[in-house]
């Protein structure tokens, strides 16, 4: 959490499931902490269920994939990602 508010990135990319925090928790606290909620947040799992999509998108995540996806497919939803955020 320090590490983010100092950095500030662009981008992150999370899991929803890791040791102490899920990445549910993760993406809400940044989207409605207003010194990181233009953070776009690319949630990556392999728990794509639609539950998981639906509730993901409704904590603040920009985009979804599911795992494993290909190379070109994260690239091309990172740009995408970076772009939008370069507009707004």
């Amino acid at each position: 959490g320090k590490k983010l508010i100092q950095f500030k990135p662009d981008l992150m990319i999370l899991d929803l499931h890791m040791p102490n925090m899920d990445g549910f928790e993760v993406c809400k606290q940044v989207k409605e902490d207003a010194s990181t909620k233009k953070i776009k947040v690319l949630i990556m799992t392999g728990h794509g269920t639609k539950e998981n999509i639906d509730k993901a998108l409704s904590f603040g995540a920009d985009a979804f994939l599911n795992k494993p996806s290909s190379k070109n497919k994260i690239i091309s939803c990172v740009e995408k990602l970076l772009k939008s955020k370069i507009k707004s």
